[in-house]
C-alpha cells in the first residue's frame, strides 16, 4: 500500500481508489486491534467505519489516507496505523467514551 502511495499510482482525484486503499488500512485495524467495522449513519448519510467495542471511540479508515493525498500531504501508512492505534488505546479507558 505504501509503496503505490509512494509511486503516485493513484492520483488525488482517484477519491473512490483512495478510499479502497482506506479499506485495506482498515482491514489491518481490524486484524491487528479490537476494532470492529460497523456502520455510521448521521445528517451526511451512512459511512463504514471502525469501532472500539463498549465505547464510543469511532475511527473513519476509508478517509485517511484519501484526505492526505487530496491536500497534497506526505503519506506514512505505518505511522497512520501507529498513532491512530495509540489514540484508540488511549481514549478507549477514558471515562468520557465508555457506553
Amino acid at each position: 500500500m505504501q509503496r503505490a502511495i509512494d509511486d503516485k499510482l493513484v492520483r488525488s482525484e482517484q477519491t473512490y481508489d483512495l478510499q479502497c486503499l482506506g479499506v485495506v488500512l482498515g482491514q489491518v485495524f481490524a486484524r491487528q486491534t479490537p476494532l470492529k467495522w460497523v456502520t455510521v449513519e448521521d445528517q451526511f448519510g451512512r459511512d463504514l467505519a471502525l469501532q472500539y467495542p463498549g465505547t464510543t471511540v469511532i475511527v473513519f479508515p476509508l478517509t485517511m489516507i484519501s484526505k492526505r493525498v487530496e491536500d497534497g500531504r506526505e503519506i506514512d501508512v505505518a505511522a497512520i496505523y501507529r498513532t491512530v492505534a495509540a489514540h484508540v488505546e488511549e481514549m478507549k479507558d477514558d471515562p468520557e467514551y465508555k457506553r
